[in-house]
């Protein structure tokens, strides 16, 4: 029964429950708010999982991916010279002297597959045999191959000839110029490639007179004075400059320690070879 006064009264099914309009409303709105908290609260628990999930993924995707670059970044080693030859043992028991102002590089990959180095200056190298792993020698666009033997190799950056030579054994010197396989040296053979022109030939040489530099001495055998210069220029750091290029082609012989100061050496030259020289800091200037 509804009945008419102030305030709307609604009676139930129980006349003694009686509401108001306002209380049943804010009751109404109440419920809605705790629902609508709870449905919050449970969402944002859930977004919670969710973002701790992709945090532990996000985690784990990047630990993933430093150890796969740490995996396969290879370390790398450099042996150097500066003012004095030094001798070296690579983890393969191969013996390498290097002369001075001469680098050789190579990464914890070596040895696995192959015994590969990078060369820049002037190598001797006794290699240890082993014919499952060729050892490969780099100097920029070429490569020297072989298995086991004695060699000698010549590649500083500011020489305009690389120079191949072998003392036993074989090797192969590749390029891309040259067929599979490369040029093939014999014992007493050296491989000369010139880098401007790409040009390579072989010729038969006294292997003796490239390789004293590793006893510490200088041997000329019938040398061409402007090779015996190059020579003193490499192995003593110096400039050698000739005004008179007719005497560049004038052949000396002597032996002499690398201990000795290049005037001395030219003092002895002088004896056999007419000429005056002088001494421009870190230049000699050959004068006639």
């Amino acid at each position: 029964m509804i009945i008419k006064t102030d305030k709307l009264i609604i009676t139930t099914n129980h006349p003694s429950e009686k509401y108001s309009v306002e209380n049943s409303f804010d009751r109404l709105w109440k419920r809605i708010c705790e629902h609508n908290n709870r449905k919050n609260n449970r969402r944002r628990l859930l977004w919670r999982k969710v973002m701790a999930i992709a945090a532990s993924v996000a985690i784990l995707t990047v630990c993933g991916i430093f150890l796969l670059r740490s995996s396969d970044t290879e370390k790398m080693y450099v042996l150097n010279t500066e003012n004095e030859k030094k001798c070296f043992t690579l983890p393969d028991s191969t013996h390498v002297w290097l002369n001075v102002n001469s680098q050789l590089t190579y990464t914890d990959a070596f040895g696995k597959n192959s015994r590969d180095v990078e060369l820049s200056g002037e190598g001797y190298f006794e290699v240890t045999a082993d014919a499952g792993k060729p050892f490969i020698v780099k100097t920029g666009e070429v490569a020297v191959r072989v298995l086991g033997t004695v060699f000698n190799v010549q590649a500083y950056l500011w020489e305009e000839v690389m120079e191949t030579t072998l003392l036993e054994g074989s090797v192969g010197v590749m390029h891309k110029s040259v067929p599979e396989g490369g040029i093939i040296l014999c014992p007493g053979q050296q491989l000369l490639f010139d880098k401007s022109g790409k040009d390579m030939f072989v010729k038969e040489i006294d292997y003796s007179l490239y390789t004293s530099w590793k006893d510490g001495k200088l041997v000329f055998k019938q040398t061409a004075l402007k090779d015996a210069f190059r020579i003193m220029e490499r192995n003593f750091r110096i400039k050698i400059v000739v005004n008179n290029k007719s005497l560049e082609e004038r052949k000396i012989t002597g032996r002499f320690d690398l201990t000795e100061k290049p005037g001395n050496i030219l003092d002895v030259i002088r004896e056999t070879l007419p000429f005056e020289y002088e001494n421009q800091s870190d230049t000699l200037l050959i004068i006639k």
